[in-house]
């Protein structure tokens, strides 16, 4: 009796178990399924072992596929889709210039077809080749399938794009996802929210497909910053696309007058008061890097330009009262001409103000706000500006110019890869990429700028392709020179002030030796070596080019050594200018080891001040 009730309560135990796990696997099955069938409809292959095996090859074919064309075969028919949906908006845009409505912008039908060259194109690959190949059972059937799928592959991406970015064909909606995103990481999250408008969002997604740039099936997600292969190694040239760029960088002052078409003084107390002269306007700032800083430096200096002082002491009146200051200008104490030098005093709505800089303010990221500048005014004397008949000299007021000098911190990363390669294929191949089956791009310089200036990183000759130097041929070391350029048109209508520059050259190899005075050699079995190399620990022995070498440093983002230097000294680039900076180096064969090439990749970036001005006038009258 005892072991039969222990025996009915051990089973009701297992029974409470059993069946919880029966309603949970029941919850998946179709009405008098079977368990195989159940299995079997989720694995795809029915009764036929066989079959499971056809599909996991394929899958794993599509991932091999997908990782290593960038996001094929499912690109291929987005690309025709988007193709063909350009041409038809294009249409619509003729007839729209014509009638003199707005466009449509159609980079949305090739924006969304980066996704597929990530990470994420991968997966979306197995599903659609699964898709497909699931549904397809007749050869005849199989390319309409693709094109099918294909063509809702993007549709679904387009409505991801619209509906997050609030852009329909061109047009913005009040309402988006992004939006939300935004309000939600500003009220409870700390990280950065994805840019809103599409253009920027574009260029997120093209930032993300670089970064999750898959290699082979087998590598990881993503890629180290060095590449090797079984004829040598290189890097990662698209590195510099990893930000998230904005396409309106700076500071941008728009309204910018005085308050008012001319000022005058009052009395007040047994004194002529002057009105405070008064600028307004309007500002925007962004960041140039969208996901490295949340804050913009910004600038405000206004200044009397020198005709607006010429005839002070002929026009103002021997003593007034600056309202701003409480200065009592006046010529019995010779301080009148003061007034010329005064400084103004600028406040920004909703900026934090600097304190250890004049009119010097942080704004924040993609911030819209107004601003204000004030300084004391000048009392004009009527008897001094009235004539002989008795007409003013200045019926309209005397005229007060002001330059207005806006200026805001910015910077610029540039990045170029160089290749030194044995000298048996420098002198038997045309072109060493092709022979080596690697991408044109990786020699590409690439640039990120405020479109304000163009920067550009090269050799003395624009040559792509180093042949080192040989001990066992040279008996005098050929030098290489590094040379970087930035160049400030007179279409920017501003000058770049006080720029500061750093140099990184990966590998951070010894072989890799950089002269900082002419090359002197010691002869040693017929083998040259280099006696003077840069040496960071001497201070006479540092200078290369235009930049200071700062040695070997460790990079922990890159996990990686390299050389670094710096710009001597800080540089101005006026409107039309041009910098050039230069670094010498020697490069040995050795670097190649047992390869047949190594690439150099050098990065720089650039930190500096934008500044332009514009001039607005108002006119001081006389109080009678």
């Amino acid at each position: 009796m005892a072991n039969s009730n222990e025996t009915k309560k051990g089973g009701s135990k297992e029974g409470i178990i059993t069946s919880s796990v029966k309603k949970g696997f029941n919850f998946f099955k179709n009405e008098r399924e079977t368990n195989d069938s159940l299995i079997n409809r989720f694995t795809g292959y029915k009764s036929s072992p066989f079959q499971l095996f056809l599909l996991v090859t394929i899958i794993l074919i599509t991932m091999s596929i997908s990782s290593s064309t960038g996001g094929y075969p499912l690109r291929l028919f987005a690309d025709v889709v988007a193709f063909f949906m350009t041409i038809f908006i294009s249409i619509i845009n003729l007839i729209f210039n014509l009638t003199g409505a707005p466009t449509v912008n159609d980079y949305i039908f090739y924006g969304y077809t980066i996704i597929l060259t990530g990470y994420l194109g991968i997966l979306l690959n197995v599903i659609y080749v699964y898709q497909v190949f699931r549904g397809v059972f007749r050869i005849r059937d199989i390319i309409p399938t693709l094109f099918r799928y294909s063509f809702l592959y993007i549709i679904i991406l387009l409505l991801i794009g619209m509906s997050y970015t609030g852009n329909v064909f061109g047009y913005q909606t009040e309402f988006s996802v992004c939006n939300l995103h935004q309000n939600f990481e500003n009220q409870f999250g700390d990280g950065d929210p994805l840019p809103c408008s599409p253009e920027e969002f574009e260029l997120y997604l093209e930032s993300q497909a670089n970064t999750a740039n898959i290699n082979p099936l087998l590598s990881t997600v993503f890629e180290s910053f060095m590449i090797q292969d079984a004829k040598g190694s290189y890097f990662r040239s698209d590195e510099v696309n990893r930000y998230d760029i904005s396409e309106n960088a700076g500071a941008d002052f728009n309204n910018l007058e005085f308050s008012k078409p001319y000022y005058t003084a009052y009395e007040y107390d047994g004194n002529s008061v002057a009105e405070n002269l008064v600028i307004i306007g309007d500002i925007s700032a962004e960041k140039l890097i969208l996901d490295n800083e949340e804050e913009i430096i910004v600038k405000i200096d206004p200044k009397l330009t020198s005709r607006s002082c010429i005839s002070i002491e002929e026009i103002a009146e021997d003593n007034f009262l600056g309202q701003l200051s409480g200065t009592n200008y006046s010529f019995v104490n010779g301080n009148i001409q003061n007034w010329c030098d005064q400084s103004w005093s600028c406040d920004i709505l909703n900026a934090k103000k600097i304190e250890d800089k004049e009119n010097t303010f942080s704004l924040k990221n993609n911030q819209n706000t107004k601003f204000t500048c004030t300084r004391d005014g000048l009392s004009i004397d009527e008897d001094k500006i009235t004539l002989a008949n008795g007409n003013s000299k200045y019926p309209n007021g005397y005229k007060i110019e002001s330059e207005v000098i806006f200026s805001y911190e910015t910077n610029a990363i540039a990045s170029k890869q160089l290749f030194v390669v044995d000298k048996e294929i420098i002198s038997s191949e045309e072109n060493p990429l092709s022979y080596f089956n690697l991408d044109e791009s990786l020699t590409s310089s690439k640039s990120i700028t405020d479109k304000k200036i163009d920067f550009g990183i090269g050799t003395l000759f624009d040559d792509d392709f180093i042949q080192p130097n040989y001990k066992s041929i040279n008996q005098f070391p050929q030098q290489t020179t590094l040379a970087l350029s930035i160049d400030n048109p007179s279409s920017s209508r501003g000058n770049v002030r006080d720029m500061s520059i750093e140099f990184r050259i990966f590998p951070g190899d010894e072989n890799i030796q950089f002269v900082c005075n002419p090359i002197k050699v010691e002869d040693i079995s017929g083998d040259y070596t280099l006696s003077n190399p840069c040496d960071n620990k001497r201070s006479d022995n540092r200078l290369s080019g235009s930049f200071i070498y700062d040695g070997i440093s460790y990079s922990s983002e890159r996990e990686s050594d390299f050389h670094k230097f710096s710009l001597i000294e800080n540089t101005d680039i006026l409107s039309g200018d041009t910098f050039v900076g230069d670094i010498n180096a020697v490069i040995d064969s050795s670097i190649l080891g047992a390869s047949e090439y190594q690439g150099i990749f050098v990065e720089s970036s650039a930190d500096y001040t934008f500044e332009s001005s514009k001039k607005i006038t108002t006119a001081i009258r006389s109080s009678q």
